[in-house]
This record gives C-alpha cells, sequence and structure tokens, in this order.
C-alpha cells in the first residue's frame, strides 16, 4: 500500500507533466490537462504530489554509479554515463542521459505548488503538509544541482515558454533559498512519517544538516543533527549489511527512501541484475575498486598500515565487517560459493567476459540473496537517501570541525561503528582535531560505500584530486578451499584517470546552452 502513490504519479506524469524534450527547462506541453481541467479536488493533489515523487528523487541508478565519479568504483560501460565523469575527461558536448541538468523535478514540484492553492482542503493543515512535501522535493533537488553545476537557474513558479530561458542564478541565493525552504517547512509535517517514503520532520532536517555540513556551517549542521537525534523517533539498524535488503525496507534507521515496486515496470528495482557477478547472469557495471578495500581498518580498529592483522598475501581476513558486506571480493562466501575472480577458467575471472568486473570485485551492498532468477531483474528493494547512520557521522564531524570535541562526538562515531562489529575510537589515537578529522573521513567513506556520498564529500573537503588518481584492482593468484587467498604481484591497473581544477563542478550541457540562444553561459574552463 505505501508504494501506491509512486504508480499513481506515472499516470500524472503522462497526462500532465511530459517534457519537451526540446527544451533544457522540460516545460510543459500546451495541449495536455490545463489548470481549469486538473485542479478539482484533494485526489488530484495527490496524484500531482506523487509526481513530484517520482520526477524529484534520485533512485537507484544515482545511488549507485554516483561513486563511480569518485574513486570507490570504476563504471566499465562508457553508455551508463558514468565513465568519463570519473576519469575526467567529461566535456561540454556530452549528452545528459542521467539528466543532472533538467529541470522536470523542479517544474512538477512548481506546478503542484501553483495547482493545489486551487483546492479547498477539508484540513488545511494536510495541504500545508503536502506543500512542504513538495518543497523539500525540490530544495534536495536543487541541492544537487547546485553541487554538480554551481549556478543554476532558480525557478519557484511555473513558467510560460516566453518566459523559461533563464540565466544561471548565483550558487550562493540557491543555497539560501534551500536552507531557507527547509528551515520554514520543518514544522508542517510530523517528526516521523508513516512511511519511509513519505517526507518527515526528520528528513527535512537531516537533509538542512547536509546542506550546512556541505557549506562550512558546521554550528548549524550539528544543530540540525542533534534535533534529529533528539526527537528518539529513529535508531541504528543492527545488521549492517540485511539492513539494505528488502525484508527490512523501512527499518528505523531509515529516514528517507526512494520506493519502488517488484514487478512495477520502470518502477522496478532492476540494478541488482546490472551489478551482480557475471557468473550469476549479472552485468558488473560498476566494480569497487581496490582504493576502496584499503580504506578499510582491520578488527583491532587500526588501519592495515598499522596492524599486526593484516597479511598482505591474504587482505581480506580481519577486516571491518563493513567491507564484506559491501564488496563481494576473492575467496568471499556468495550465495553458498567461494568468488572467484582470479581463477582464468571462471566466468568471473576480469578478462573472460565483457561482464566481468574489471576490478576483480563486486558489489554486494543492496544484493539480496533472496533475490534469484527472473527476480534480480525486478526487485522491489527501495533506495535509501537518508539514513540515521548519516545524522550521527554528520553531527560528529560538524564538532569537530568547530573543535569541539566532547564525549558525544566519540559516542556517535561509536554508534556508528560497534553496530557494524568495530571497536570503540582509541581515544589516545583519536585526541585531536586532526586525528579525529582523519577518522570521521574514512568512517564516512566505508560506512556510506557505494552509497551516492563519496564525490560530495571529496569535494566539500578540497580533496576531489583523489578521483585522478589511477584505478587498481585485485592483484594474481587464487582462492584456495577454505576461501583464504594467496597473492603475488602487483595490484593490475584498470583505468588511468586526470583530473583539473574545473572539474569541482560538471560542464553545462552544450545542447542546453544552445537550446537557450546563449542565455545560459559555460563553467569556467570547459
Amino acid at each position: 500500500m505505501k508504494k501506491t502513490y509512486i504508480l499513481a504519479g506515472a499516470l500524472f506524469l503522462t497526462l500532465s507533466f511530459t517534457a519537451c524534450k526540446e527544451d533544457f527547462l522540460d516545460k510543459a506541453p500546451l495541449d495536455e490537462l490545463s489548470d481549469q481541467t486538473f485542479w478539482k479536488s484533494e485526489k488530484d493533489a495527490q496524484m500531482a504530489l506523487n509526481s513530484c515523487y517520482r520526477n524529484g528523487l534520485y533512485g537507484f541508478w544515482e545511488v549507485l554509479y554516483l561513486d563511480a565519479m569518485a574513486d570507490n568504483a570504476y563504471s566499465q560501460f562508457a553508455w551508463d554515463g558514468f565513465q568519463k565523469l570519473g576519469n575526467g575527461t567529461m566535456d561540454a558536448g556530452y549528452v545528459d542521459q542521467n539528466n543532472f541538468f533538467t529541470f522536470k523535478d523542479i517544474r512538477s514540484c512548481n506546478e503542484f505548488l501553483a495547482g493545489v492553492e486551487k483546492i479547498q482542503f477539508a484540513d488545511p493543515a494536510k495541504k500545508e503538509a503536502m506543500k512542504a512535501e513538495a518543497r523539500f522535493i525540490r530544495a534536495m533537488a536543487y541541492f544537487y544541482k547546485v553541487q554538480f553545476f554551481g549556478d543554476v537557474p532558480l525557478m519557484t513558479t511555473p513558467l510560460s515558454l516566453q518566459e523559461s530561458n533563464i540565466p544561471r542564478t548565483p550558487k550562493a541565493e540557491v543555497v539560501k533559498f534551500i536552507l531557507d525552504e527547509l528551515g520554514a517547512i520543518a514544522n508542517a509535517l510530523p517528526n516521523k512519517a508513516s512511511s519511509s517514503g513519505k517526507v518527515s520532520k526528520a528528513a527535512v532536517l537531516a537533509l538542512k544538516a547536509r546542506v550546512e555540513l556541505s557549506e562550512g556551517k558546521f554550528a548549524e549542521a550539528a544543530a540540525s543533527s542533534q534535533q534529529v537525534i533528539s526527537m528518539g523517533n529513529y535508531n541504528l539498524f543492527p545488521n549492517y549489511e540485511s539492513m539494505f535488503w528488502m525484508a527490512n525496507q523501512g527499518n528505523n534507521e531509515v529516514i528517507f527512501d526512494r520506493q519502488y515496486m517488484a514487478n512495477a515496470g520502470d518502477n522496478t528495482m532492476w540494478d541488482m541484475g546490472a551489478h551482480l557477478p557475471n557468473s550469476e547472469g549479472g552485468w558488473s557495471s560498476i566494480d569497487p575498486t581496490q582504493s576502496l578495500v584499503d580504506e578499510y581498518e582491520c578488527t583491532d580498529g587500526k588501519v592495515k598500515e598499522l596492524s599486526s592483522l593484516y597479511n598482505p598475501q591474504n587482505p581480506y581476513v580481519n577486516r571491518d565487517p563493513r567491507m564484506s558486506a559491501t564488496i563481494i571480493y576473492p575467496g568471499a562466501d556468495w550465495r553458498g560459493s567461494l568468488f572467484n575472480s582470479l581463477d582464468k577458467n571462471s566466468a568471473d575471472y576480469y578478462n573472460n567476459s565483457d561482464n566481468a568486473s574489471e576490478t576483480g570485485y563486486n558489489l554486494r551492498k543492496y544484493m539480496d540473496p533472496a533475490a534469484t532468477g527472473d527476480d534480480v531483474w525486478n526487485w522491489g528493494t527501495n533506495a535509501i537517501l537518508i539514513r540515521y547512520a548519516e545524522v550521527l557521522l554528520t553531527y560528529a564531524e560538524a564538532k569537530i570541525e568547530q573543535n569541539q570535541i566532547d564525549a558525544s562526538v566519540y559516542n556517535a562515531i561509536d554508534a556508528v561503528r560497534q553496530r557494524a562489529g568495530m571497536p570503540v575510537v582509541d581515544r589516545t589515537v583519536y585526541s585531536n582535531q586532526d586525528k579525529l578529522r582523519e577518522l570521521i573521513r574514512r568512517e564516512r567513506r566505508v560506512e556510506f560505500a557505494m552509497e551516492g556520498f563519496r564525490w560530495f564529500d571529496l569535494k566539500r573537503w578540497n580533496q576531489l584530486e583523489k578521483i585522478g588518481t589511477p584505478v587498481y584492482g585485485v592483484r594474481d593468484g587464487v582462492v584456495n578451499a577454505d576461501g583464504s587467498v594467496t597473492l603475488s604481484g602487483s595490484n593490475r591497473l584498470v583505468e588511468e584517470r586526470i583530473f583539473a581544477t574545473k572539474n569541482y563542478l560538471l560542464p553545462i550541457p552544450q545542447a542546453a546552452i544552445d537550446i537557450s540562444k546563449g542565455v545560459l553561459k559555460q563553467n569556467k574552463d570547459y
């Protein structure tokens, strides 16, 4: 029942908000349902709001592929649209197949906010809550746009054809708009929604904290995070790996997600099949990197370079359990068999098939073992967009950046680590701002690996240059009968990458500039 609103949105999208392909702002056609024929009842309003959810939220495609823009993953198929974003060769001539610079999401929300005012609600508070949901979705969409492009056209009302070619608004103004909107709508929503797929006050405050952290507003980010923590409505799910499975979707860690439904056409989470190993008929579309594997601590809480538990010839044992919950590595027990990307006779050997992982590692997170056969292309797992662990680590990072290091900082990090089966933070080692900054950045990388955070984190840490380093995969070796490995030689080079300062922003698609007749201006150096 909780997914009905997404399916209903498909009808409204078809009837009313179909985009003109030649217009970068995706203006609605003039020969479809009009304001006079549609906006009549609360049911109409709900249908229109459903369209906002459908058009305005990132889903599995973005959640999984965004890490291929950074050093966590390699996108092996150029046609997926992320390979050039990761290796630094993207230019203005690209086709925006991932819809980063389209405005269908914004337009759907603006149309709703204008149209809903024509409807009389029996309960005015319900109307205000629905408006708050649309404003949240619009704010989230704008957050991603300013992160990718900097200045973007800011539109808060529906635009006519004559009004639509507008210039880019300075990023600072758009960010202020986002934060003002989130601050204004929080109290119109319940602390916790009836479904993790609906906007709540907690989701608003968590997104607000994310934006504030990205803008260096550390005191504000800590305060917004603390508000969510103080609500007491959320906690960490006890099992890190199964938290992402369909059986546990909507659990008490999930603050907000994009919902999917099994066997529901384009609203099905088909990405599982795209990322499973070749031996299971999967495509290995995005492959975890050696750099990500190396980031996981050993089970004693020490980085591998300092731990006596680390064995470079058998490097996958005695590691942070989040590694085995996120990555299928050589020798891993996967669906009752040992994954083997080292044997040249294996279907998963990197050189045996176009659909075998180029790094020798496959994605495990979100790969639900309950899905088999055709299910892997028609699964219904939801894409988690905001979860409680982010709130805790945002709070800790914001306090660290202010050098306000107290027990609450350690407690927040410890909670996330202990849930995963890792020891608490060693207070003697991580005793000052510099060391805690090092820790929190590593903690965010391993906790949120393959969830679409990494590029944005590196950007705000001014460390995007890291994505310009080469991508490496597994070393040669053998998988032994007990699942251990014996490795030799060096890690195989998968991809050379380049990086330039201009890559802190993506290029505006040249097609959008052309359609705007030069009103839109290109980002520097593209």
